[in-house]
């Protein structure tokens, strides 16, 4: 772990822990609930996901999403968007089921359909 031994570096080191390469990690806001809920209704991409198979409302997607989101217990929900400029929601994360004493989760990562077929540069 870098040594923080300033204000300018504290907040440097935080700006950077959830920013990788090409995405950032962030909270949810609003306007992710549509195209979110639109994913959750996706039935091929559901599927994929979990042992459902019919897609929920869109009311109840976005019930659930705003839920998980919300990060006040012990589930975690986050954005995946990436670092282009305006950046673009590809998809989201969450850890699930958190076992503190255990050390233990689930942790499901999951990209918009149009977003999960994509090869990276190079690749």
């Amino acid at each position: 772990m870098t040594e923080l031994t300033d204000v300018p570096g504290a907040f440097g080191y935080g700006d950077s822990i959830l920013v990788g390469e090409r995405v950032r990690l962030r909270g949810l806001r609003d306007d992710d609930l549509p195209v979110l809920a639109r994913w959750e209704m996706d039935p091929g991409r559901m599927t994929t996901l979990s042992n459902r198979l019919t897609p929920p409302s869109e009311a109840a997607a976005r019930e659930r999403i705003a839920k998980w989101s919300a990060n006040e217990k012990d589930d975690l929900g986050l954005a995946i968007e990436t670092l282009d400029d305006p950046p673009v929601l590809v998809g989201n994360i969450g850890l699930f089921d958190v076992r503190a004493k255990d050390r233990g989760a689930t942790l499901g990562i999951a990209l918009g359909r149009e977003w999960a077929a994509r090869r990276s540069p190079g690749r």
